[in-house]
């Protein structure tokens, strides 16, 4: 699995985005956010013993949160749905105006958030091994 470390946000225009071989579109209104690539979870950990010792760990955590925004006329919103019953799904971001593979790793579909951003919009969470 290959992964250039590309966090931030990103338009339907910019990247294409593949859940187990299903492509996923936001839907008629390719504006405004649809990806969103969040840091991993590497970070360092303090541990102090009885006698005063510390000692400084690195954690290496290869989860990173990855958000879909879609409008909910998007038949990704069912796509996802039915990924949420399965213990592990392909994740694979394109950049459409090269074909740069940005992210190319299994995840997890958590849960769509119970709050919609807009009238016409759903967020889902995934989480992804990068």
């Amino acid at each position: 699995m290959e992964t250039i470390d590309m966090s931030g946000e990103f338009s339907a225009n910019e990247v294409s985005v593949t859940v187990s071989g299903v492509p996923i579109t936001k839907g008629t209104d390719a504006g405004g956010a649809f990806l969103g690539i969040g840091q991993n979870g590497t970070h360092h950990r303090t541990t102090t013993g009885s006698d005063g010792s510390t000692t400084r760990s690195k954690i290496n955590d290869p989860r990173r949160p990855l958000t879909i925004t879609l409008l909910l006329s998007s038949p990704g919103n069912a796509v996802l749905r039915q990924m949420q019953q399965r213990a592990k799904v392909a994740v694979r971001v394109v950049r459409k105006r090269n074909g740069e593979v940005i992210l190319e790793t299994d995840g997890w579909v958590e849960e769509r958030s119970p709050h919609r951003l807009g009238l016409d919009e759903q967020l889902w969470e995934l989480t992804v091994l990068a």
